[in-house]
């Protein structure tokens, strides 16, 4: 079990007015219940936002398969802990001209099928969120935040009612704002002609 686990179960279950735990890996019903949801919480959180302790930036490995999709000649395999693809750059990209300056970097075409990512650029890197991130590399305010979504998707089973529960998924919303400003007060210093970096990945 990381260091830090026990500590964000434990924040979770006090924003629902319960009692702490020793071991997250226990057979009490709350360890067991923060147990089936931390995983899946973490990669829905990190997924939200580009998280400036969460980014990787990689060059994918070009596979022999032949791509199954006719648009695209070239496949790479994505890096398993890749959560949220931010920008993807390659060989045979066109600069062009976005009404102030031309952009030299624009970005790919590309489709992801599974973990395989399929384009028509070479040498292809990519920027993405990882879909795990260990507690120690989160930042105090993350890990707060990341607590409350869990109290708040588990708020009900453990309580057995629903009397806070809005309550509780408003302060959730609001330390998801501060986590946010926080991280984005992060400095970049990225050239301004790639303005491309956080957006979105297109995902038929």
């Amino acid at each position: 079990m990381e260091q830090g686990r026990t500590e964000i179960i434990n924040a979770a279950l006090l924003h629902m007015g319960q009692d702490t735990i020793l071991d997250p890996r226990g057979e009490s019903k709350n360890a067991k219940l923060c147990a089936q949801v931390y995983d899946d919480t973490l990669a829905e959180v990190l997924s939200g936002h580009p998280w400036s302790f969460a980014l990787v930036a990689a060059r994918l490995e070009t596979l022999a398969e032949k791509s199954r999709d006719y648009r695209f000649s070239n496949v790479y395999q994505l890096p398993e802990d890749c959560g949220r693809i931010l920008s993807v750059e390659g060989t045979g990209m066109r600069p062009w001209w976005d009404g102030d300056r031309y952009n030299t970097m624009p970005a790919a075409e590309y489709v992801v099928h599974g973990r395989k990512l399929l384009s028509n650029h070479w040498n292809l890197q990519i920027v993405y969120t990882r879909s795990s991130v260990k507690p120690f590399e989160m930042t105090p305010q993350f890990r707060n935040y990341f607590a409350a979504m869990i109290a708040w998707k588990l708020f009900a089973k453990i309580t057995g009612g629903r009397d806070g529960e809005t309550a509780l998924q408003k302060k959730a919303q609001l330390l998801g704002l501060e986590a946010r400003h926080v991280d984005g007060e992060q400095t970049d210093t990225m050239p301004v002609n790639r303005p491309n970096l956080f957006v979105n990945a297109r995902i038929y």
